[in-house]
């Protein structure tokens, strides 16, 4: 019975570290083409929209729609907010995104920001 049991042990073990990820981007696969509509507008929206959106934007930014997404993708602010970096506060206030969607809008935006 013991020898059983060990047996059954050592096999959960055996399964369970099978599904251990060194990283959350381990889990994520990113698309082969960054959609706006699909990827990065669902993103924005539960992110972004509560504090920079109309009538009162926070730091006076409004990011409702694409053509507003875009131009703070442009002129770097996006990544620079999201990223922290260049003397840009870290974005949203609520805490980092995870590696993951960051990387998927950086993507985005090095792919030119396509409105697909």
């Amino acid at each position: 019975m013991k020898k059983q049991l060990i047996g059954i042990t050592f096999f959960a073990i055996l399964i369970l570290s099978s599904c251990i990820y060194e990283n959350r981007q381990d889990l994520f696969e990113q698309p082969d083409v960054v959609s706006f509509s699909a990827d990065v507008e669902p993103i924005i929206q539960s992110q972004c929209t509560s504090c920079h959106s109309q009538p009162s934007p926070s730091g006076n930014t409004v990011i409702e729609n694409y053509d507003d997404v875009k131009a703070i993708g442009t002129d770097g602010r996006l990544i620079n907010s999201l990223k922290g970096e260049n003397g840009f506060s870290l974005m949203p206030q609520t805490g980092s995104l995870p590696p993951d969607q960051i990387t998927l809008i950086e993507t985005w935006v090095n792919d030119g920001m396509p409105n697909n």
